[in-house]
C-alpha cells in the first residue's frame, strides 16, 4: 500500500538490447523485459541504432574483459597485445585506450594496420610477418606484454608466449577457424593466468548492466 512502480523507461524512448537478450531481434517486433534494455539518447537516430548494435556486441564484451574481470590494474601498467582490425579487437583497442592502457596493436595488411594508428594504437605490428614476435619484446624492453586480447585463436595463440610474468592472456574467440592449444608448462614457469570470456551475461548479470550502462556512457 503506497507503493508506486518505477520505470526507466516510457513508451516511445529509444534502447538497445543489452547481452544475451539477442535472440529475436533480427525481427520486426519483440518482447523484452525492461532490465534487457539500455536507455539510448533521446535524439537517438538509425546510425545510433546501428552503432549500438556494436555496442552491445563487441564493446560490451571488451569492457567486460577489461575491467569487470578484474585484470584492468595489471594491463595498466605494462603494454597490452590485442588481435586489433576486427570488430572486437577494434573495441578492445578503444576501450583499453579510454581506460588508459599502453596498446600494442596487431594486424596483418596495412590498411588495418592504419586503421589501429588512427584510433589511437601506442604501435601497430604486422603479425603476418615472419619473427614478428620479436618486435613486440623490443618493444616491452623483451619483459613481455601484461595481457592479450585474443578473439582470432589458431597458431596465433602463441603470440601468448609474449607475456611477461604475472600476465594474462583473455581467449574471446576464435575467428581464424582454429581452436588452439598451449603448453601448461609455460603458463606454470611464467605464473600466467588464462581467463576465457564468454556467456558473461549469463554467468554474471549484474555485472553485465553494469557493464552495458557504463559503455553506452562512454559513448
Amino acid at each position: 500500500r503506497g507503493c508506486r512502480q518505477t520505470f526507466k523507461l516510457r513508451i516511445s524512448d529509444a534502447a538497445g538490447v543489452i547481452l544475451p537478450w539477442t535472440t529475436g531481434t533480427c525481427a520486426e517486433q519483440i518482447l523484452l523485459h525492461e532490465r534487457q534494455c539500455v536507455k539510448l539518447p533521446k535524439n537517438a537516430t538509425q546510425t545510433d541504432f546501428i552503432d549500438f548494435v556494436a555496442l552491445g556486441n563487441n564493446y560490451q564484451t571488451a569492457y567486460f574483459a577489461w575491467f569487470t574481470e578484474r585484470l584492468f590494474e595489471l594491463a595498466r601498467a605494462d603494454p597490452t597485445h590485442i588481435g586489433a582490425a576486427g570488430g572486437a579487437g577494434i573495441a578492445a583497442l578503444d576501450t583499453g585506450r579510454v581506460l588508459g592502457a599502453v596498446i600494442l596493436a596487431c594486424a596483418s595488411t596495412q590498411s588495418k594496420r592504419d586503421l589501429c594508428d588512427s584510433r589511437g594504437a601506442n604501435t601497430a605490428i604486422d603479425y603476418s610477418r615472419r619473427g614478428w614476435h620479436r618486435d613486440v619484446m623490443e618493444y616491452t624492453s623483451h619483459e613481455g606484454v601484461s595481457c592479450v586480447f585474443d578473439p582470432v585463436g589458431g597458431d596465433y595463440i602463441y603470440a601468448g608466449l609474449m607475456i611477461g610474468v604475472g600476465g594474462s592472456l583473455l581467449t574471446i574467440g576464435y575467428a581464424s577457424g582454429a581452436i588452439p592449444t598451449i603448453s601448461l608448462e609455460h603458463l606454470l614457469q611464467r605464473n600466467i593466468a588464462i581467463v576465457g570470456v564468454w556467456t558473461y551475461a549469463v554467468h554474471y548479470p549484474r555485472e553485465n548492466e553494469q557493464a552495458a550502462a557504463e559503455v553506452v556512457r562512454l559513448w
